[in-house]
């Protein structure tokens, strides 16, 4: 295994191999979206410059999830749903 980037940098890998559980909706939603597109990101927007219409409505639909995914991360980290689990204390 490399201890260094091709352009450098130190590669920061993350201290544990266990699997997110916050990770997998998303990874899920994300296969089964490419499977029922045939579309991936990258080769999508080669598609989407043709104008192809599956590749609009992938690339919309991925943007959506992208903006979902900030907003609720960002509410997450204002402190946003904890209350309700009792994580936060007076």
């Amino acid at each position: 295994m490399r201890a260094c980037s091709l352009l450098g940098p130190s590669l920061q890998l993350p201290a544990s191999e266990a699997v997110a559980s916050r990770r997998v909706p998303g990874s899920a939603a994300f296969g089964i979206g490419c499977r029922l597109t045939g579309c991936c990101p990258e080769p999508t927007l080669v598609t989407l410059s043709a104008g192809y219409p599956k590749a609009k409505g992938f690339m919309a639909a991925m943007m959506a999830n992208m903006a979902i995914f900030k907003i609720i991360s960002q509410r997450e980290s204002d402190g946003w749903g904890r209350a309700e689990r009792g994580a936060l204390h007076d």
